[in-house]
């Protein structure tokens, strides 16, 4: 072969090499990019994550901070969450719901408070449906008191409140409906997250909770105390010099600062975890935004909510007008105001920081300005109503309100608006906030009342999570909400996203947990695969408190010809649930067939009850 046919084959196949990696090239590009990593949680120079110090509770802080600790115990925050005291709690009662046609009795029985509920039959014979003992009871008692039961280690809501406002009891807000649950509303590590200063989840349970401090006290401001208490030990501080062993709110930025008050008094329209964090891994000192997305319409109104205190502060022109203002601004966490006439005092003296007495836009002289009494917040920030019933609350959205409370109300939008972050999220990389959206507005659907709306974010929920997984994310949390929203039109292939998420489960969070195991359970039902779903449900049934799940337990161990299993199962369904004429019914039944006449006809009776209650005892 001559030199020219040599140079001219060199040729080809250096132009073949290259033609195989530009072909590379394009396949590499073609197929899902690994996502940006999220950026890791910015330190801030005392108890940032990568702190080492541990939780050591109040106990440990007042044995230097006496002063504050003591002005600290008399705060509404040591009475957010409380064990049952019968000596300070309101009187035995009783009551009629007419609209479920069932009676409800408060009373103290052998050292224990408890709560009952019954139907009566046709003869005016009481049949009880639920009797349980209190164990805790959330808040202060200044709007009112809400109780909490223990059953199986599962905490519960029950369905009756004390109503300060009207001195009586009645059904808790929710409740007030002929179908409500009764005694199944579940409490998560969630909701006891702003009543209790440090709790979490038994065993990844969505509502098994380990209480390890039940008071809301000083680390949960300034953080695990641990590196605190041994260099303090060791070595004393001169005054005013700064301590990196300890969050000190009062150095930290505005949004830092806001953060931590953020934790409970943030109610906003929606909200998602980053990707591979939760709000329970939340510091102290960390930017709330680097464990959870906070969302709100666009089209959203003014309206108050009983936490919505972060979001409507947002909204006052105060507060946009200013980089210095926040929540301890106005609020001092180590002082707690003790009379009305301090309060208007303190308040009062914070707004003529900024603002002129003659700058107030009532006449000097006039009845409206006698009246408010120079209470500034009388008027920009009036006792308004909230979702909840028979409970106002302070606005925070500082302005002009209108005189009539109702005013500020939530008005149903004419379109369901779009979801937009309350806090910058710029950290995140494109990606990762359409993932943030998308689980946001999955969580928003689960809000709404009316099907439609609910229906328009479930599909921009699915819309957006499918395209940012097929862009390169599919962590566990995202599956499991897929799995969620495809379910209704693709069975098998849910029940496919929740076994992948499940094969990640300590990467999950309770709830997530619960409903991937439910959609998978669900999937080998519908593909009549009932010994496969067993399993799963034995398990979910440890880990949720739910009747539906034990219904479904028992209707497989009776098609895999498990009856005694599967009257267990029933038994425990109708225990969580025994408002429901149809379990009642189910249950009788399977007593007749194993031969309990007398536990049937029990059963029948209280089923009759329910499907024709009386509305006038």
């Amino acid at each position: 072969m001559n030199a020219p046919s040599l140079q001219r084959r060199g040729t080809w196949i250096v132009a073949g090499c290259l033609l195989l990696l530009v072909i590379g090239i394009w396949w590499q590009s073609s197929g899902p990019q690994p996502p940006d990593p999220v950026p890791p949680l910015s330190g801030t120079g005392s108890g940032d994550s990568n702190d080492s110090a541990t939780w050591v509770g109040s106990g440990s802080c007042s044995e230097c901070h006496l002063d504050q600790a003591n002005d600290h115990a008399a705060s509404s925050h040591t009475r957010a969450l409380a064990t049952i005291n019968l000596d300070r709690e309101p009187p035995d009662s009783d009551f009629f719901h007419a609209a479920s046609g069932r009676r409800y009795r408060v009373y103290r029985n052998e050292g224990a408070f408890r709560h009952r509920e019954s139907v009566y039959d046709a003869d005016d014979r009481e049949l009880v449906l639920s009797d349980h003992v209190l164990t805790h009871v959330v808040g202060t008692g200044h709007q009112g008191r809400t109780y909490l039961i223990e059953d199986d280690g599962f905490l519960i809501q029950s369905p009756i409140t004390w109503y300060t406002s009207r001195n009586r009891w009645q059904l808790a807000p929710g409740y007030d409906r002929a179908d409500h649950s009764s005694f199944e509303r579940p409490i998560p590590v969630d909701c006891l997250n702003c009543h209790a200063g440090r709790s979490e989840s038994r065993q990844g349970a969505y509502h098994r909770v380990a209480i390890h401090e039940q008071t809301i006290g000083c680390e949960r401001c300034h953080g695990p105390g641990s590196r605190h208490v041994e260099q303090r030990n060791a070595t004393v501080l001169e005054s005013g010099q700064a301590d990196p062993t300890i969050v000190q709110p009062g150095r930290l930025s505005r949004e830092r600062l806001e953060s931590i008050c953020a934790q409970c008094h943030l109610q906003n329209n929606a909200a998602s975890n980053i990707r591979g964090r939760q709000l329970t891994g939340y510091r102290p000192g960390q930017r709330l935004a680097e464990h959870r997305a906070h969302f709100v319409l666009d089209n959203s109104q003014a309206a108050m909510t009983v936490v919505g205190h972060v979001e409507q502060l947002h909204k006052s022109r105060c507060y946009t007008a200013t980089k210095t203002l926040t929540c301890t601004t106005c609020h001092d966490p180590h002082h707690s105001i003790t009379s009305r006439v301090e309060a208007d005092d303190v308040y009062r003296a914070k707004c003529l920081q900024c603002h002129q007495p003659q700058a107030c836009g009532l006449p000097a002289s006039g009845p409206r300005r006698r009246e408010a009494r120079d209470r500034c917040a009388s008027c920009h920030m009036p006792q308004t109503i909230t979702e909840i019933p028979h409970v106002a609350s302070t606005h925070h959205r500082v302005g002009i309100h209108d005189s009539d409370n109702t005013a500020d109300s939530p008005q149903r939008p004419s379109t369901p608006g779009r979801l937009v972050p309350l806090y910058d999220l710029s950290h995140l990389s494109t990606l990762d906030q359409d993932r943030c959206r998308g689980l946001a507005y999955r969580q928003l659907a689960s809000k709404q009342s009316d099907p439609e709306l609910a229906s328009k974010f479930r599909l921009r929920a699915r819309q957006t999570l499918q395209e940012v997984r097929k862009a390169g994310i599919d962590d566990a949390e995202l599956l499991a909400a897929l799995a969620d929203l495809v379910q209704a039109s693709d069975p098998e292939g849910a029940g496919q996203l929740a076994k992948l998420a499940l094969e990640h489960d300590k990467d999950l969070t309770p709830q997530d947990r619960v409903n991937a195991l439910a959609v998978l359970a669900n999937s080998h039902i519908g593909a009549r695969r009932p010994g496969d779903a067993i399993p799963i449900l034995e398990r979910l049934v440890t880990l949720h408190r739910h009747p539906g799940a034990w219904l479904q337990l028992g209707q497989c161990r009776l098609a895999t010809n498990d009856t005694p299993g599967a009257l267990e199962a029933i038994e425990q369904a109708v225990r969580i649930s025994p408002q429901r004429p149809r379990f009642q019914e189910l249950l009788a039944r399977l007593y007749r067939d194993a031969g309990r006449a007398d536990d049937a006809l029990r059963h029948e009776k209280i089923a009759a009850a329910l499907r024709q209650p009386r509305r006038n005892r």
